[in-house]
């Protein structure tokens, strides 16, 4: 899955809510990871840490920094977690974001979109196989796929 994915945005642990905010709009995504100055992971930010820590307790978004207000206890995932893990982890914490992180080291991002994506792709496989197998036994046998009513019965 993260293979399909675009470049993780971060930010630095110490720049203003306002750039947060900007770099969210402009690159289309609802968290952040926040950085050090060497690439260390030092938390993540999301949208609705600015709009529950910042806009809704009417703090300025140019005096508050990325380190006052993101998570620093950050969750995160190792590359070869299956997709199951990550929901688990996902529902256990209560969150949307997970950071992938391989020795210290920011691999890439999982959001509960992309699972629900890889989730509802693989069903559609699924139905696409059923409907395929039901309409070569329909061909074999015309009407085995039909169902109707006796007394309240279903025959098939």
């Amino acid at each position: 899955m993260m293979k399909t994915k675009g470049e993780v945005l971060t930010i630095r642990w110490d720049a203003s809510i306002r750039e947060a905010a900007q770099a969210m709009r402009e690159g289309g995504v609802g968290c952040l990871v926040a950085v050090y100055a060497d690439g260390r992971v030092a938390g993540i930010i999301s949208e609705r840490d600015i709009a529950h820590k910042i806009v809704a307790e009417g703090v300025s978004p140019e005096g508050a920094h990325v380190s006052n207000i993101m998570t620093a206890k950050v969750v995160a995932l190792s590359p070869d977690a299956p997709l199951s893990r990550a929901r688990e982890i996902m529902s256990q914490y209560h969150v949307r974001h997970l950071p992938v992180i391989q020795g210290g080291k920011l691999e890439g991002m999982v959001s509960s979109r992309d699972i629900m994506a890889v989730e509802l792709d693989s069903a559609n496989e699924v139905i696409k196989k059923q409907s395929g197998a039901l309409e070569a036994i329909e061909k074999q046998f015309p009407g085995i796929t039909q169902m109707a009513t006796v007394s309240g019965r279903i025959l098939i």
